[in-house]
C-alpha cells in the first residue's frame, strides 16, 4: 500500500480535540436534595473518560478444537470517572454529601431512596472546532460509586482540589448529532 498523499491527508477533515466537550445533567436524581444545576457541574467538570462497549466471547469446543464465538456485548466495566475542579463554595462537596445522605443513613442503617430515585442521566457531548455537537453519549441510570476528594499538600501555587467521582451506570447510548 503506498504512502498517503498530502491531498488525501487534507481530505480527512478536522480531528476531534480533547478539550471540546460538554457535560449536561438530563435527569437529576429525585432523592438527592440540592443537586447542583447542570451548568454549575459543566463549568467544574475538568475531565471524563468515555464509556465503551466490550464484546464477550464464548469458546465452543467441538471434537477437541476451540472455536471462539461472539457472545454478548457489555458496557465495559459499567463505570465512568468524572474529575471536577472544586471551588470555595463547595459545589462538588455538597453534591457528594447530599448523595451520601440520600444513599444511606448511617445512624439508622436505612436507605433513604430507591434505585430510581438515586439514579440520574447525563450527556457527554463532543464538539467540533466551531463548538457544534458531533457525537453524544447518554449515560443512563448513573449512581455514585465512589469519591476521592483529592489530596491536600504543599504543592505548587497553581494546585487546586480535584475530586474524582466514579459512577456506575446501567447502560449508555451514543449517536452522531
Amino acid at each position: 500500500m503506498p504512502r498517503p498523499s498530502i491531498q488525501q491527508l487534507r481530505g480527512i477533515g478536522d480531528f476531534q480535540t480533547l478539550y471540546r466537550w460538554q457535560f449536561q445533567v438530563v435527569a437529576a436524581p429525585a432523592a438527592v436534595a440540592g443537586f447542583p444545576a447542570s451548568e454549575d457541574l459543566n463549568l467544574r467538570c475538568e475531565s471524563t473518560a468515555l464509556p465503551y462497549r466490550k464484546n464477550d466471547k464464548i469458546d465452543v469446543t467441538i471434537r477437541g478444537h476451540k472455536l471462539p464465538q461472539n457472545g454478548i456485548t457489555t458496557y465495559g466495566d459499567n463505570t465512568i470517572k468524572l474529575v471536577f475542579a472544586e471551588t470555595v463554595d463547595g459545589t462538588v462537596k455538597k453534591l457528594v454529601k447530599a448523595y451520601h445522605d440520600a444513599l444511606w443513613n448511617t445512624t439508622t442503617g436505612a436507605a433513604a431512596g430507591s434505585r430510581e430515585d438515586l439514579s440520574f442521566d447525563f450527556l457527554l457531548t463532543l464538539m467540533d472546532n466551531q463548538d457544534q455537537p458531533v457525537w453524544e453519549y447518554k449515560i443512563i441510570g448513573a449512581q455514585l460509586d465512589s469519591d476521592t476528594p483529592g489530596e491536600l499538600g504543599n504543592g505548587e501555587r497553581g494546585d487546586i482540589q480535584k475530586p474524582e467521582l466514579t459512577f456506575h451506570f446501567l447502560k449508555f447510548e451514543d449517536k452522531q448529532v
